[in-house]
C-alpha cells in the first residue's frame, strides 16, 4: 500500500510539473561538474553549483517564470566567469579543445533557441548537446593548468 501511494504522488507531481527528464538529467549533470570542480579546490565550483541547482529546478517545472530568470541569471553569470577563465588560463594543444567546445555551445544553443521558437518538437536534443558541451567547457576550465 505505501509503494502505492508513493507511485501515485509522483505520478501526481509530474501531471502538475510536467518536468523535462532528458534536460532534468542533463542539469544534474552540472552538479557533477561542480563537486569536480570543489574536489579540484577551483574558486568557481560556487558559481556552478548555484547555476546548476537553478538549471535542475527550472528544467523540473519550466512553465515557471520566475525560475526561468533565475535559471537564465546563474547560466549567464557562469559562463561569462568560465569563458573568462578558459580564455586566459588554457594554454597549450587545450586551446583547441576549448574553442571547439566553446564552438559546440554556441551552435547547440542557437539552435535550440531557434528550432524551440519554431516549435519543432525535437528542440530539446540541441539544448541537451548545448548542456553536454558546457559541461565539457567546465572540465576544461577546471583543467586549464594541464598543458597538453
Amino acid at each position: 500500500m505505501k509503494h502505492i501511494i508513493i507511485i501515485l504522488s509522483v505520478e501526481y507531481i509530474i501531471m502538475i510539473y510536467k518536468p523535462n527528464v532528458l534536460l532534468c538529467c542533463s542539469s544534474a549533470g552540472f552538479i557533477l561538474t561542480s563537486l569536480y570542480g570543489y574536489k579540484k579546490s577551483h574558486y568557481m565550483f560556487q558559481i556552478d553549483l548555484l547555476s546548476a541547482s537553478f538549471s535542475l529546478l527550472y528544467w523540473a517545472d519550466p512553465t515557471n517564470r520566475y525560475k526561468r530568470i533565475m535559471d537564465i541569471c546563474t547560466a549567464n553569470i557562469a559562463c561569462t566567469m568560465f569563458f573568462i577563465h578558459m580564455y586566459k588560463n588554457t594554454t597549450g594543444k587545450m586551446r583547441y579543445f576549448m574553442w571547439f567546445s566553446i564552438s559546440g555551445v554556441v551552435t547547440c544553443f542557437t539552435l535550440s533557441c531557434i528550432t524551440s521558437r519554431i516549435k519543432y518538437d525535437k528542440w530539446k536534443y540541441y539544448h541537451f548537446m548545448f548542456h553536454m558541451f558546457a559541461i565539457a567547457n567546465k572540465y576544461i576550465a577546471y583543467n586549464s593548468n594541464l598543458i597538453l
